[in-house]
């Protein structure tokens, strides 16, 4: 996703998830891509989102985070899509006005539930994998720990978060990059 609004509202059921090592995985377009300019323009105040949903996985993590996956994507999504075992829930990013020409938001949003076993369902899946696939750059838990406690400790604005936050942002071994959803949603028998 891009600003992580509806995910950092489910901070409490993700530190609930990391807390029991359940691997999650997630592709972001963070502000400081063109692709985000794009979508969203120069929005501030998005990177309070993306600190929640990263210290919840902190939190409910005992030892380690590394099952949870953060990558960085710098082409546009078009969907947003969340993996809820087996099943895809997904809809489209909108950019519309209704007629009193007031904006659409989030909330008026329509999404799919999609089952392994719908067409629809394999087309997300490739399309993630493809996009997952295809990023360069992941958070380092290590790293974003140090920063995180760095953020907290200091009166930062947007822009200041995120140039902390890119420190904590590694290039992705070739090994990770040969590794696919597949292990996220196992093949059908």
């Amino acid at each position: 996703g891009y600003r992580q609004i509806l995910t950092a509202s489910l901070s409490d059921q993700i530190e609930e998830m990391a807390s029991r090592n359940i691997k999650m995985r997630f592709l972001l377009v963070p502000p400081w891509e063109e692709a985000y300019q794009l979508v969203y323009g120069s929005q501030d105040r998005v990177m309070s989102n993306y600190l929640k949903v990263f210290d919840a996985i902190l939190f409910g993590s005992s030892s380690s985070a590394n099952h949870c996956e953060v990558r960085f994507c710098d082409k546009p999504l078009f969907n947003d899509t969340d993996l809820v075992d087996a099943d895809f829930i997904t809809g489209p990013y909108m950019h519309n006005r209704d007629k009193h020409n007031k904006k659409i938001s989030a909330q008026d949003f329509f999404t799919y539930e999609l089952k392994r076993e719908s067409g629809l369902h394999g087309l997300v899946k490739d399309e993630f994998t493809a996009l997952w696939d295809e990023c360069d750059t992941q958070l380092d838990w290590e790293k974003y720990r140090i920063i995180s406690e760095k953020i907290h400790n200091s009166d930062l604005n947007d822009a200041e978060i995120q140039e902390n936050i890119r420190e904590a942002i590694v290039e992705i071994s070739e090994t990770q990059k040969e590794e696919t959803i597949s292990e996220v949603v196992p093949a059908k028998p």
